[in-house]
């Protein structure tokens, strides 16, 4: 217990001290001389990286007049905490530019669709200027493999790279149209991070498979961090709010402490008929230290459910805005944002390889729907609506997004969307095929491919 709580307050204090000596002094500077803050930090895609290197990523974000984050590598495996953290408190601090510099160390070779694909994972996250890594001056000596690719007149692509640029463009007008609206707030468990012994492994896991699932399951979302929550969270109207954020459920993911000031809050919360989620490792220490009967007033309130039960359970406590019906609908991820002139609902297909069929079910579509194709940047009107159910196809590594008529031109002169015609196999290359570079291939370097010998 003293081990505890010595650790919780000595990564807390050395979060707050980052965060007030280093970002908020240059947040200041800028401010003041009229420029923005950006830029990334170190170590932000697991729990432990970021106690172990900037101490809360999520307190500089909010330091930043435009936070941003680094993507390194064709993945998004393991990523998600990365957007997430960024959006969450871009969303509660309201900061419509988030930034991402994306693409490094995905090789010369990178295709428009890889780029397509995590560009649509990062939209659909919350993220959305895209800051390309990197361009070089020149390609001479180690500057061509100082991890690739360069965006520049060096490419052999470079007449077309308007195309990918313009797609890139529409998606930020989408992620700015109108205002995020997620159902859940899911506390952040860096704390648990910070107190945690040998034999409590990480965290980070944990988290990932819960967002994940969130996703899947098509419910929008913040991260809650506890210092920020203690800062300006109150219960207002029967939800939690955080800045320019309402939550009308909170969900615990696995941890092992929880702020005292968090823990208040969530049993107010729960008083005024909120709905609390824990899923993994209850909370056992508050600020460091056991009180076992506080934390049993938090337990009595709250649902377990697991993330394997999120999607076939979580419906029945707390209906998502979107449902999303069809083969691998769990690989199209979405987006509502709000507006006055009307809704919108970001669609994102992140399979690499598969386009997807899917019906659109929700409540904010209603009335004359439109389609929006962000990669030819064409716009349709389309037969039905949210109560009917809206049938579409994305293709893979693609986004689209639905909106209401109020958002945009009227659905009279735009053309209507009919779904791609049905493909089929034609023929399947499965034989063993060999590549020989010798011009002199006899009968044992030749090979069967289909009963013919080459």
């Amino acid at each position: 217990s003293e081990m505890c709580i010595r650790d919780s307050d000595y990564y807390t204090t050395i979060a707050l001290q980052f965060a007030e000596s280093f970002s908020k002094q240059i947040s200041d500077y800028c401010e003041k001389n009229g420029t923005v803050f950006t830029g990334h930090y170190l170590g932000e895609d697991g729990l432990e990286k970021v106690r172990d290197r900037i101490g809360n990523a999520m307190l500089h974000y909010r330091n930043m007049q435009q936070p941003g984050i680094d993507h390194l590598g064709l993945t998004i495996d393991n990523r998600i905490i990365t957007p997430r953290s960024l959006s969450s408190v871009a969303n509660q601090y309201d900061k419509p530019l988030r930034t991402t510099e994306i693409f490094g160390i995905c090789g010369q070779n990178m295709s428009f669709e890889d780029r397509k694909w995590l560009a649509g994972w990062h939209t659909v996250l919350g993220v959305n200027h895209f800051v390309q890594h990197l361009t070089s001056y020149s390609l001479k000596g180690s500057r061509k493999r100082d991890y690739p690719p360069t965006f520049s007149s060096h490419q052999p692509y470079w007449d077309y790279e308007y195309r990918l640029e313009d797609y890139l463009g529409r998606l930020t007008c989408a992620s700015v149209t109108g205002r995020y609206d997620p159902q859940i707030l899911v506390i952040n468990p860096l704390g648990s991070e910070y107190i945690k012994g040998e034999a409590d492994g990480e965290f980070t896991p944990g988290l990932i498979t819960l967002l994940e699932a969130l996703q899947c399951a098509h419910y929008d979302y913040d991260l809650g961090d506890e210092q920020i929550m203690e800062d300006i969270a109150r219960i207002k109207n029967r939800k939690l709010s955080i800045g320019s954020m309402e939550y009308q459920a909170v969900y615990l993911p696995d941890m092992i402490g929880i702020r005292k000031s968090t823990l208040d809050l969530l049993i107010a919360f729960a008083g005024k008929g909120g709905l609390i989620l824990n899923s993994g490792r209850f909370p056992q220490y508050v600020n460091g230290l056991p009180n076992h009967t506080a934390l049993n007033a938090l337990k009595e309130a709250v649902v377990n459910l697991e993330p394997r039960e999120i999607k076939d359970n979580l419906p029945d406590l707390l209906s998502p805005a979107v449902v999303i019906h069809g083969k691998d609908s769990n690989l199209i991820w979405s987006q509502v944002r709000r507006s006055k002139k009307g809704n919108l609902v970001i669609l994102a297909n992140i399979s690499r390889k598969d386009n997807l069929r899917a019906t659109i079910h929700s409540d904010l579509l209603q009335g004359k729907i439109l389609l929006w194709d962000p990669s030819d940047g064409k716009c349709f009107r389309v037969e039905g609506d949210g109560t009917s159910g809206i049938e579409l196809e994305i293709a893979s590594s693609s986004v689209v997004w639905l909106s209401t008529e109020g958002i945009g031109d009227s659905t009279e002169e735009l053309p209507l969307y009919h779904l791609p015609e049905e493909t089929s196999e034609f023929i399947s290359l499965n034989n063993t095929c060999l590549l020989y570079t010798s011009d002199a291939a006899d009968e044992e370097d030749s090979v069967d491919l289909g009963g013919r010998r080459i």
